[in-house]
C-alpha cells in the first residue's frame, strides 16, 4: 500500500491510495476526493492512515464490502490479535 500523487495539468493535486499491486483502492479515494477542498497534506496524511487498515485487511484476507453488507463487526480478536 502507498500514496501516490497526482498532478493534474490544472495545477491540482489529488492523492489516491494503490494496493500492493498499484491498484487504486476505491473507497479511499472516494472518501479524499469529497474532500478536495482540505490541504494536500491533510489528505495524504488522512490515506496513509488508512493504509494501516487495508495493509490488514489484505494481510488478514478480510472483505471490507463483505463484513458491511452483512453487517458482521470485527470481534476483540481479530482487534487485537492483529490490528493493533
Amino acid at each position: 500500500m502507498y500514496v501516490e500523487i497526482i498532478d493534474h495539468p490544472s495545477g491540482d493535486q489529488l492523492p489516491i491510495l494503490l494496493d500492493s499491486k498499484g491498484l487504486p483502492i476505491p473507497m479511499p479515494s472516494e472518501f479524499v476526493m469529497g474532500r478536495r477542498a482540505l490541504g494536500i497534506n491533510t489528505l495524504v496524511r488522512n490515506l496513509r492512515e488508512l493504509s494501516v487498515l487495508y495493509r490488514w485487511l489484505e494481510k488478514e484476507c478480510i472483505d471490507l464490502w463483505d463484513r458491511i453488507l452483512k453487517g458482521k463487526a470485527f470481534t476483540e480478536a481479530e482487534i487485537r490479535g492483529g490490528l493493533i
